[in-house]
């Protein structure tokens, strides 16, 4: 809220300046009134059993001066927000200080009965008022700070369940600064709403712990067109807190509604920076094998149907390759599996240098791996599933190993006309049909099939 708040409320509430002035003008009766006020007030409590809840005055000493006085300015907002602080600490919930200030007003209205001035009255109920809107004000951002932490916390464990699905560990540096980030911005509300001590409160955006990630190669990992917007909201962030916290230690608490409302609105950009950077990671982690560092079975069924849309559009010849390295079983149980795992790893370099660059390669699982192409020419498809058999069958494998060796793969191959209409299912067992038919004919060979009707 800015400074002229309370001009606000006013104008809101509808407080005239002659209801302000009548009870200005009652000043000194309503002074006098004090101990009949508490009196009520305090038989109120008691009926209830309502003071035994609380440790502590349920008023501030000098709530009642303050309101009866009738001068809405600064300290006025001042010393209520300070009382509904006390309230929320107190463990009062918001219906609870809604009733509280329910009985001040009709405690006031029998106050003024035989005054017979309505001018008077109103006056009283509208201060009522303007206390229940500050009221309002600081709930709300309690609420918003309790929205705040339960967020986060369904955010990170969102994202730690969604990579346990596909047995994998949420990026911890990544994650850490999301959490380090959430964490300073709620204890920067905390500290503003005076429901922690603020010492050593890092303000400089290099020594919070989001900034010591930026700046030991964090920033690197984010998109060169959002790093400026980014490093503008991360400093705007840290600025609005310590303003808020500034205003609090100087009793100017009416304008920390607009500061925390702000400084939330540059945290949602941060926010949204880092969670899309984890979404990334996931997403390269749900579709790329982790041993090769190629696509996985994950990704290969998207692909396909994204090659047969595109076939169709463009009058291409689809195309699909499967693929099995001969004889790797005995690689695994002569020489262990981290050997088979080197073959493994090999295999997929020789096949990302042999294909060309609209052509996509999968390791389907174990041993095989598939290869989507289109191509004007369906010749070209089986071209490409020849010349990748012989790069293999004349490369050398584990050289770095004491048993050097050299593989052989069978392959089958299907090109499919575009004017077809094919599964992914079915596309994938005429071209698994093929490499059955290559191993069944003595393995280290392509079986290629057009299909065109």
């Amino acid at each position: 809220m800015r400074k002229n708040n309370m001009h606000l409320i006013k104008e809101m509430i509808g407080l005239s300046v002659s209801e302000a002035k009548a009870v200005q003008d009652h000043n000194e009766f309503l002074m006098a009134q004090m101990p009949y006020f508490d009196s009520c007030f305090n038989h109120w409590l008691q009926k209830f059993d309502f003071e035994n809840t609380l440790k502590d005055p349920i008023f501030r000493t000098d709530f009642y001066t303050i309101f009866v006085y009738c001068e809405f300015t600064d300290p006025f907002y001042s010393v209520m927000y300070d009382q509904a602080l006390r309230w929320h600490r107190a463990g009062l919930s918001h219906n609870h200080v809604m009733v509280i200030l329910s009985k001040v007003r009709k405690i006031f209205i029998s106050m003024v009965e035989e005054k017979a001035n309505p001018c008077l009255a109103k006056g009283l109920c509208h201060t009522v008022d303007m206390v229940q809107s500050i009221v309002n004000s600081v709930f709300q951002l309690h609420e918003t700070l309790h929205n705040m932490k339960k967020r986060s916390e369904l955010e990170v464990d969102r994202m730690q369940r969604t990579f346990q699905l596909i047995s994998l560990s949420a990026p911890k540096v990544l994650l850490q600064a999301f959490i380090d980030h959430q964490n300073w911005k709620i204890r920067a509300y905390e500290a503003a709403l005076g429901d922690i001590v603020d010492a050593n409160f890092p303000f400089s955006t290099s020594e919070c712990q989001l900034g010591k990630w930026l700046n030991s190669g964090g920033l690197e990992t984010i998109p060169e067109d959002q790093k400026m917007q980014f490093i503008e909201a991360h400093e705007k962030v840290h600025e609005l807190g310590y303003l808020a916290l500034q205003d609090a230690r100087a009793h100017h608490p009416e304008k920390i509604t607009a500061f925390l409302g702000e400084m939330e609105n540059a945290s949602d950009l941060v926010c949204n920076v880092l969670l899309q950077l984890i979404n990334e990671v996931f997403i390269r982690a749900s579709t790329m094998d982790h041993l090769t560092e190629i696509a996985n079975r994950n990704a290969f069924g998207g692909q396909l149907e994204q090659n047969i849309s595109l076939s169709k559009r463009h009058q291409f010849w689809l195309g699909l390759i499967v693929m099995d390295i001969d004889y790797f079983k005995p690689l695994n149980d002569n020489y262990g599996h981290a050997y088979g795992d080197q073959v493994l790893k090999e295999v997929s370099q020789v096949l990302v240098s042999s294909v060309r660059t609209e052509d996509d390669i999968c390791r389907w699982g174990g041993e095989e791996f598939t290869i989507l192409a289109i191509d004007t020419d369906p010749a070209n498809i089986h071209n490409l599933a020849e010349r990748i058999r012989i790069k293999i069958e004349q490369s050398e494998f584990c050289q770095s190993t004491d048993s050097p060796t050299q593989l052989t793969v069978s392959l089958g191959s299907v090109a499919l006309h575009p004017l077809l209409d094919k599964t992914s299912d079915e596309i994938f067992k005429m071209a698994d049909e093929q490499l059955y038919l290559a191993k069944q004919d003595g393995r280290n060979r392509v079986k290629a099939r057009i299909i065109d009707n």
